[in-house]
């Protein structure tokens, strides 16, 4: 049965068993709140809301945020629809989900050349890889926002990546 044939609500999480991107960019996103300069960077102080919409259902495990300006930001909102996915009212340091992607992008060169790696995590593996973050479901059009503060003191790209889980193609 086609993805397209099937009714969403019957989409389990166990049935999401492929992995899959969902991006955020203060460049090129959709922004429903805030201001960026001309080139899309944010502010120091500024506060905007970026939105990614997903094209088929995506259930959201693990943000990405590269370590050279997670620093900079604080997440205030991580939202599936109207479903605040935050735990305090309180901003988390975009720290937690830090992520050396160079790192990420040799890994993956590894696995697509031997097809099986071997990685022993050490206590910088941190380093490696942001902490986990599982979203409910998110169907295709439905608003996943994040809005993210500049601590830093100049104006800032944020760029950060969710890895979760879709349907099998």
């Amino acid at each position: 049965m086609d993805m397209m044939d099937r009714p969403l609500i019957a989409i389990a999480p166990q049935e999401l068993v492929a992995d899959g991107w969902l991006g955020f960019d203060s460049r090129s996103g959709r922004l429903l709140a805030g201001e960026v300069n001309h080139t899309g960077d944010i502010m120091p102080a500024g506060y905007v809301a970026i939105v990614s919409r997903p094209q088929i259902p995506f259930r959201g495990a693990r943000l990405f945020v590269h370590h050279l300006i997670a620093s900079s930001f604080l997440i205030h909102s991580f939202r599936v629809a109207t479903m605040e996915t935050t735990a305090c009212a309180g901003p988390i340091p975009t720290d937690a989900f830090a992520t050396r992607m160079v790192a990420l992008a040799e890994i993956d060169a590894m696995f697509a050349r031997d097809k099986v790696i071997e990685i022993k995590v050490g206590k910088t593996a941190v380093e490696l890889l942001g902490a986990p973050w599982a979203l409910p479901i998110a169907y295709p059009g439905t608003d996943i926002t994040i809005a993210v503060e500049n601590i830093g003191d100049r104006p800032l790209r944020f760029l950060g990546g969710m890895l979760g889980k879709v349907l099998p193609s």
